[in-house]
């Protein structure tokens, strides 16, 4: 026979039980069901629930019919049932975790938006799919799941976003550092070499013109003044040579000079606030 059919039977079984207590119990022109009623039509209301799979509140049904005070033919089977939805029904232990990833000691926990206590024991559920949500101040976490008849033990774990954390300052770009004091000294020692060389050449050049023009031939030039013109020249060429490395030179230390960059503790105290 199948379950249903199982089902019904029993539900036929405790009907009839409640009828016969009732004509063997109360008289037909009472106003309210007697106790043996009761508790069968609460066995009834037992079985009717487990059909339609809500086990929680056919377990509630059998453990009230189960009790003391009902007729002893009713309480064994009430147990038995009990028993038998007990054993079927699935069970889920919650664990509520926060932002810090420890666990909640007193989480505040719903299962399809009704309040549970989720204190690391098993909490028995329904069969199928349920909705498990956890709300704290610091923000909501849920999950949903589906369990299946005589599931036991299933772990749901809960727990909220970490903390982002702030992102890090942005350093100042790196600044180039000072010209160093040699750029200035080579570049000002170029300059006044290149000058001085140029109005030497530029005198020993005109120098050498002038004895070229009175030493044509037929005309005499002293050895003196020929050999002041070639100094002139020469010591122009020189100190332009000379011009030129110190220019390089120049351009050599500025160009090689290191750039400062912000000491990254130090950036980091400033942008705390940190007096130092």
């Amino acid at each position: 026979m199948s379950r249903a059919g199982d089902v019904l039977r029993r539900a036929a079984k405790v009907s009839a039980l409640a009828v016969a207590l009732s004509l063997g119990t109360a008289p037909a022109i009472a106003k309210r069901p007697s106790v043996a009623e009761q508790c069968a039509r609460t066995a009834e209301e037992g079985q009717r629930s487990r059909a339609q799979g809500a086990l929680r509140a056919s377990r509630e049904s059998f453990q009230t019919c189960a009790r003391k005070g009902c007729p002893r033919a009713v309480q064994a089977d009430c147990a038995r049932w009990l028993d038998e939805v007990t054993e079927s029904q699935p069970t889920v232990v919650i664990r509520a975790y926060g932002k810090d990833k420890e666990e909640l000691s007193n989480p505040h926990v719903s299962v399809d938006e009704t309040d549970v206590v989720a204190n690391g024991l098993a909490l028995p559920l329904d069969p199928g799919a349920h909705v498990i949500r956890l709300s704290t101040d610091d923000g909501t976490a849920e999950q949903r799941v589906v369990l299946t008849e005589g599931e036991k033990g299933r772990v749901v774990s809960l727990s909220l976003a970490p903390k982002e954390p702030p992102p890090p300052p942005h350093p100042p770009p790196p600044t180039s550092a000072p010209i160093p004091v040699l750029t200035y000294a080579l570049g000002g020692g170029a300059i006044v070499t290149l000058g001085t060389g140029a109005v030497l050449w530029g005198v020993g050049a005109s120098d050498r013109s002038a004895l070229a023009a009175s030493c044509a031939p037929g005309g005499t030039c002293s050895r003196g003044a020929v050999s002041s013109a070639r100094t002139e020249l020469l010591v122009g060429d020189v100190l332009v040579v000379t011009s030129v490395l110190l220019a390089a030179g120049a351009v050599y230390f500025f160009l090689t000079r290191k750039s400062v960059t912000v000491d990254s503790t130090a950036f980091e105290r400033m942008s705390e606030g940190v007096r130092f």
